[in-house]
């Protein structure tokens, strides 16, 4: 292995890399911070800008993607909160129902409940008492005016079969014209 050379590994050592540096032709040398002219410090301002737009563009089309993937769950929440508030108020209707179902069979439990209403409803009475229902009277139907013979009156009133019997009674007749 001859001095100087590279080693097995490929890589070269500090002081090697400077002779190779310093071997160089001027033009040829890597630049440094704070070496060249000025207009080589100075990025170009047309550069400049279009890096701050293709930049802004890169973010525009990531913010767009962004909201199109989140467009779809977004939406699938929001209809699923829907769903769960009708749910929840389905649910509150059928408690309040099965509250009011409880209360009633508790109270159908009741003995003195129940004979009450069977005294009620069905005019029960206990053994040994003499049971009394006022009848109030009804008042007498009003008799309807009979219709004149041969013409039969279809105007709305009475009752359902005879304004049928009227519209079969009159449809085979020519239209009575009124003077």
């Amino acid at each position: 292995m001859a001095r100087g050379g590279p080693k097995p590994g490929g890589s070269r050592t500090p002081a090697t890399a400077r002779r190779a540096s310093a071997a160089r032709r001027p033009d040829q040398r890597r630049r440094t911070t704070g070496v060249g002219t000025p207009a080589a410090r100075k990025p170009d301002p047309a550069a400049r800008r279009t890096a701050v737009t293709s930049r802004a563009a890169i973010l525009g089309v990531v913010v767009c993607v962004l909201a199109l993937a989140l467009t779809v769950p977004l939406r699938q929440y929001v209809a699923q909160r829907g769903r769960v508030a009708r749910l929840r108020a389905t649910q509150t209707q059928a408690q309040a129902r099965v509250d009011a179902l409880e209360a009633r069979k508790r109270q159908l439990q009741d003995p003195a409940y129940i004979e009450r209403l069977a005294r009620e409803r069905l005019h029960f009475v206990r053994p040994g008492e003499v049971p009394y229902i006022m009848l109030t009277p009804t008042p007498a139907p009003v008799p309807a005016k009979p219709a004149a013979p041969g013409v039969a009156k279809v105007d709305g009133t009475g009752p359902w079969y005879s304004r049928l019997w009227g519209t079969v009674d009159t449809a085979g007749r020519a239209p009575v014209r009124k003077p």
